[in-house]
């Protein structure tokens, strides 16, 4: 007689697999996670990014605009249209939206900003991104956004102000965990009396 004997899988072995599976599932799902994470992230760059360049587009139009109609570069035009001294870009921090419900010439309205709490924004009907003090339906964001307005300054020389040219820098910051913040650089001029 025969006796044949199979071999069986030992309580050892299965052990010893079960934890390489769920050594390789922990692995895959913290790949996912992390993938998930930075799909997050590199989205809220590419908004931020936006919203910063939409501020900077939105200031051009304003001082091409001013070019237009013959006025000073640096002119905030206001709900009057009132050309005062008090209403022109200096030193200081702004906020610049598109106003939607205008029927102004140049539809942006410009607000000189006191204090950084006015400058979350939110989400209107039209998945627009506006300032939470215009939003109706409060959907808020994790965004703020504002520009600053400097003196320009040449780097080496003995007259450090550049007459008529102001460093503006178009800020987007992320209020989360670990938040971040865009800033964007440029230079508005006079470039007609440059």
């Amino acid at each position: 007689m025969k006796t044949t004997t199979k071999k069986a899988f030992t309580m050892i072995e299965v052990i010893i697999w079960v934890f390489i599976f769920s050594l390789w599932l922990v692995w895959v799902f913290l790949l996912f996670w992390e993938s998930v994470k930075l799909d997050r992230k590199s989205r809220n760059i590419i908004i931020a990014t936006s919203l910063a360049r939409e501020q900077i587009e939105l200031v051009k139009n304003i001082r091409d605009s001013n070019f237009k109609y013959n006025r000073k570069f640096n002119w905030i035009p206001n709900i009057n249209n009132k050309y005062d001294e008090e209403n022109f870009f200096t030193w200081w921090i702004y906020k610049i939206e598109n106003n939607f419900n205008s029927d102004a010439s140049l539809p942006i309205k410009v607000t000189k900003l006191n204090n950084l709490n006015e400058i979350q924004l939110c989400l209107d009907d039209k998945k627009r991104y506006i300032y939470n003090s215009s939003c109706e339906n409060n959907k808020k964001t994790d965004f703020y956004r504002y520009l600053k307005f400097e003196d320009a300054e040449y780097e080496n020389s003995w007259t450090k102000k550049i007459p008529k040219t102001y460093r503006v820098i178009s800020v987007v910051k992320w209020k989360k965990a670990g938040g971040w913040k865009i800033e964007i650089p440029f230079i508005l001029a006079d470039w007609k009396k440059l």
